[in-house]
């Protein structure tokens, strides 16, 4: 899962880091707030 995003990375339960193309950094964000949100 995801735990952040920072900056240009995500960064996942295990610590593990991963770039986020410009291209795809919003749409992410948006999709990860509303799992957020569904999870609350």
């Amino acid at each position: 899962y995801i735990r952040a995003i920072e900056g240009d990375e995500v960064v996942m339960d295990n610590e593990e880091r991963l770039l986020i193309a410009r291209s795809h950094k919003q749409n992410l964000k948006e999709k990860h707030m509303e799992f957020v949100r569904r999870m609350v």
